[in-house]
């Protein structure tokens, strides 16, 4: 260090300036140096650390973080631990730091809900609530701990349970404060990745289960699917249709449909404007994670009952809402729907409800449903 003729003050700040700029290589090095001369100074190793990170570095930057969560066990250290932890897929060991450290952090909210999710994630659900019901005593309002307790009850079987919790993180819908969002500009990224997300092959898998329930022995020949993205229920549907329809607002993803084959008609545009402008009827309309993202369903509900023949199902899901609130805006352009409001619609538009099941739906519960144009 005696070639520095800087002093370790300058140099860290140098360091710094160089992170800043995603300099990472610089940095780093400038980094070591320090840490060779001053091999026990807390923030020389934690810059490291989180420099070599942030440099896609994770398991070089382990033991540094870990040495400055052992030696300071503060609330930032361990959750920069943690972060990396989670980005390797340790576990076990994010377990194992968490409970070290709880004694020393206490119930902190950001904290519990980093040590509750990594439960959650290993499947052990009963513990993943112990520790959220922690973080929510002290903030009943902290959304991670919402969203992975209405997770882990659901998976547990505890539908009602789940529902409430879920609805807890919803705020009563106002129209008038309503903030648009550019759907087809987000799925021109996400097609790219999206058949890649095991969720959405559930959706299809699902939905399929939900319509053999509900149509019972009958076979669907005419299918309207109403927000189809890729593609992947074409090749879900166990049985051989005369004509399948798919409507989605991207391009992108309706690019891949076309690829992947199985459509009668591929329509690209607004849900409603484009449901408003067909004219031939189905006997089966179907939407799988798609009506979550549209606050009201009046739209939806009143033209699939112009579209359906008699006798036709209408099978789709939602994100679940308890009967005190009818649409409740979770987050931006993204809503829940209640079972109240739901009945409320069907019957306005002449449709019986055949069932409504409570089910995971994208990752937390959601309400799988069937009604049916009378024959």
């Amino acid at each position: 260090m005696s070639k520095v003729e800087i002093t370790p003050d300058e140099v860290f700040r140098l360091a710094s300036m160089h992170a800043i700029r995603n300099e990472y290589e610089i940095a780093i090095s400038l980094l070591r140096q320090l840490h060779e001369f001053m091999p026990d100074d807390i923030r020389v190793m934690r810059a490291l650390g989180i420099v070599l990170f942030n440099s896609g570095a994770a398991e070089a930057a382990l033991p540094f973080l870990h040495k400055v969560a052992e030696r300071q066990c503060t609330l930032d250290n361990v959750l920069g631990l943690v972060r990396v932890l989670r980005d390797l897929r340790r576990l076990p060991d994010i377990d194992h730091v968490c409970s070290v450290a709880w004694p020393h952090i206490g119930d902190v909210p950001v904290f519990l809900g980093e040590w509750g999710y990594a439960n959650f994630q290993m499947s052990r659900l009963d513990q993943a609530l112990e520790i959220l019901g922690k973080a929510l005593k002290v903030d009943p309002h902290f959304k991670p701990a919402l969203h992975n307790s209405a997770a882990s009850l659901i998976l547990l079987g505890r539908g009602e349970e789940a529902v409430s919790m879920f609805s807890r993180l919803g705020r009563p819908w106002v129209a008038a404060n309503a903030v648009p969002r550019d759907f087809a500009g987000e799925y021109a990224e996400l097609s790219r990745v999206y058949d890649d997300n095991s969720l959405h092959h559930y959706f299809s898998k699902r939905l399929v289960r939900l319509l053999q329930g509900a149509l019972a022995e009958r076979v669907p020949n005419a299918v309207l699917e109403l927000g189809c993205g890729s593609g992947l229920l074409s090749q879900t549907l166990p049985w051989p249709l005369g004509r399948l329809v798919g409507i989605d607002i991207s391009p992108d993803m309706l690019a891949k449909a076309e690829k992947r084959g199985g459509y009668s008609h591929l329509r690209c545009g607004d849900l409603v404007d484009v449901m408003a402008g067909l004219e031939e009827s189905f006997d089966t309309v179907v939407s799988g994670g798609v009506l979550c993202y549209l606050a009201d369903l009046r739209g939806v509900f009143g033209n699939v009952a112009r579209l359906l023949l008699p006798g036709g199902v209408f099978a789709f899901s939602v994100d679940p809402l308890g009967d005190d609130m009818e649409i409740a805006e979770m987050e931006a352009g993204e809503f829940a729907h209640s079972r109240r409001y739901l009945r409320t619609l069907a019957a306005e538009c002449g449709l019986t409800e055949l069932r409504i099941d409570i089910d995971v739906h994208r990752g937390p519960p959601g309400f799988w449903c069937a009604f049916a144009k009378p024959a």
